[in-house]
């Protein structure tokens, strides 16, 4: 676990930026320029980590190389939490289907780029609905917007009264 931590750029990256023609490096010191933010938390796997980015919109597209990319404030707030040597999962879920206490449902879809769950997110809402009870209490038309745009944000889409 480092806090500003350097970017060690892996040989593969260092290859791809000579063949663009890029200034090749191979280190990257803490500060704006380093993508991996102020907060590395490596992994059971050499080289892989998670950790915050200076490009906090990347977040949202897919150009991962094995790393967990987070906002800097949850980055930060995760490191905080954690121990050297504490066991951790890594659930892949693309997408989340939560029913609030007040009974609010809401759709959570990201894409799934490693074409491990389905073709379909909605029929893995259905599927998560049907498991929970909750498809009568779901606004259908809201549930096919959310899937549609795969944009990893929590919309409401319905509520099961209390």
């Amino acid at each position: 676990m480092h806090e500003n931590p350097t970017w060690y750029v892996p040989k593969s990256i260092q290859d791809e930026w000579a063949r663009a023609g890029k200034v090749v490096k191979k280190t990257v010191p803490p500060g704006p320029n380093n993508p991996l933010g102020g907060y590395w938390i490596g992994l059971s796997f050499p080289s892989y980590g998670i950790h915050g980015t200076n490009a906090p919109l990347s977040i949202y597209d897919f150009q991962s190389r094995g790393c967990i990319r987070m906002h800097p404030e949850d980055a930060g707030a995760l490191f905080r939490q954690v121990k050297v040597g504490q066991r951790g999962e890594i659930i892949y879920e693309p997408v989340l289907l939560p029913q609030l206490q007040d009974g609010q449902i809401f759709l959570e879809a990201h894409s799934d780029p490693y074409r491990k769950k389905s073709d379909d997110p909605l029929q893995l809402v259905r599927e998560l609905a049907a498991a929970s009870h909750l498809d009568q209490a779901i606004d259908w038309r809201k549930a096919t917007e959310v899937t549609s745009r795969n944009e990893g944000v929590a919309r409401e889409i319905g509520a099961i009264a209390h």
